[in-house]
Parts: structure tokens; sequence; C-alpha cells
């Protein structure tokens, strides 16, 4: 009995120094690197580590894929897409340099687990002109064009030494949500950015520019949450530190603007 009894203690004091550690998402996550082909599965979770893989993640965002819908993306690493460039409107030359041609709509999740993303040089270009509205082509500027979707978020990251440029409708995260769908719920939380952001038009912010109105949002809250901009904004008018206009409800909570932010009219 007492041999049964120490056996018993032994194994209680192993179990009780045993150290559980936490699984983070990245643990189940697929690399982009190994992904095979095109095509990602509502679902599951893929990790962004490096530049290639950060535009293979660009590159995955079409419409054959429902625009990400129901799928999550982290980031494991900072990215620099332009290594050795200082944001300005002169473009990044050399090789390897990166012009970043924003991914026309994201209905997924994108978390940057507090990773930071630097190097975003876009230019205004036709190549990015979105379908908006009651269907005239608008230009829209961001790493994203157009978030869209209830569940769709970003989140966690922090975006410096990036240059955004575009005629009309501009933020760092996107230039715009989706009029043409239900949004209630879709998030941006905890976002910091720097960047230089300039425009010809309105609608134009230092996180999102411009929430659209549409038959799909009357009831639709958008939320912005722990956000904060420090870089400049030059614009024509309807400018903000966060969102440059907004025509549905917008819940922004506990945001800050510490950058400079310039209407010419």
């Amino acid at each position: 009995m007492k041999k049964i009894i120490c056996a018993l203690l032994s194994m209680f004091m192993l179990c009780a120094c045993i150290t559980w550690l936490p699984i983070s998402a990245a643990t189940f996550a697929i690399s982009l690197s190994e992904l095979e082909g095109t095509a990602v599965e509502s679902g599951k979770t893929y990790s962004i580590s490096n530049a290639e893989e950060l535009k293979k993640f660009a590159s995955l965002c079409t419409e054959g894929n429902n625009w990400c819908e129901g799928v999550t993306f982290i980031v494991t690493e900072d990215i620099d897409l332009n290594e050795g460039w200082t944001a300005s409107a002169t473009a990044p030359t050399g090789e390897g340099a990166v012009l970043w041609t924003p991914i026309s709509m994201f209905k997924g999740v994108l978390d940057g687990q507090g990773h930071t993303l630097s190097g975003f040089y876009v230019a205004d270009s036709l190549d990015y002109k979105v379908i908006v509205g009651t269907g005239s082509g608008e230009h829209a500027g961001g790493i994203f064009c157009v978030l869209s979707g209830k569940t769709c978020e970003v989140k966690n990251l922090d975006i410096k030494n990036s240059y955004i440029h575009s005629q009309k409708f501009v933020g760092t995260v996107a230039g715009v949500t989706d009029p043409q769908s239900d949004c209630n719920g879709l998030t941006i939380s905890n976002v910091t950015s720097s960047a230089i952001i300039e425009s010809d038009g309105n609608g134009v912010g230092g996180i999102l520019g411009n929430v659209f109105n549409g038959n799909s949002a009357a009831n639709s809250i958008i939320y912005i949450n722990d956000c904060e901009f420090s870089g400049e904004i030059t614009a024509n008018n309807q400018v903000g530190g966060i969102v440059g206009t907004g025509w549905r409800n917008i819940n922004i909570t506990n945001c800050v603007n510490n950058g400079k932010v310039c209407s010419l009219s």
C-alpha cells in the first residue's frame, strides 16, 4: 500500500511541475510559402512571415477565393517591403523594389499580432479603380481598396515608412467600406500608422478613407477601436485623422490622431 501511495504522490508531483505552454495561432497556421496553388480554405489560418509571402497574400485575395471570406491571415514577423527606402512620393527603385497595388477587396481577417509592416508605396493608378455606390468607377487606395462583410477584421498592425496616394478615398488600411454588402460588425482595431497620405480628392483618413452608405448599410455599424495615426495627410476636403468621411454608423473608440492633417479647401 505504501508503495502505491508513494507512486501516486510521485505522479502528482511530476504533473504539478509540468509547465503548460499556451498554444499560439501560428502553431496551426499554414505558411503561405508552403501553400500549393492559388486556393485558400474558409476556416483555416495562414501565416505571413516575409515580403514574398505578403505579396502572395495579396495575390490570393481574389473573387475566385471569395475575397478570402472566413479565412484568417496572421503576421509572424516584422516585414519591410522596400528596405532602405524612405517614404515619399518618389518611388523605390532598384532590384526587388515593390510598388504595392491595393488589394481590390478583403472579407477575411488580417491579424498583425503586433508586428510592423513597412515600405508600402502606393501611387495612383487605374489598375485599382473600383466599382462602388451606384456602379460608377472610383479610385480607392490603401493596403486594401475595399473592406467588406460582417466578419472582416484588420487588427494588431503597426504601419510605418509608407506612402499612399489616390485620386479619392484613401486610408492606410483601406480606401472604403463596401456599400453593396452587410458590413455590420466590420472591425479595425489596434492599428497604428505613421504613413504619408496624399490625395487630390476627398474621403481621406489616417486609418480608413470613407465609410459608404448603401442598400445593405441601413443598420450596419463599423467599429474602429484603439487606433492611432501619427503620419501626414494632405487632401482636398473631407479629411480626418482616423476616418475621412462616414455615411453610415461608425463606432470609434479610444482612437487618437497625433499626425498632421491638411485640407486644401
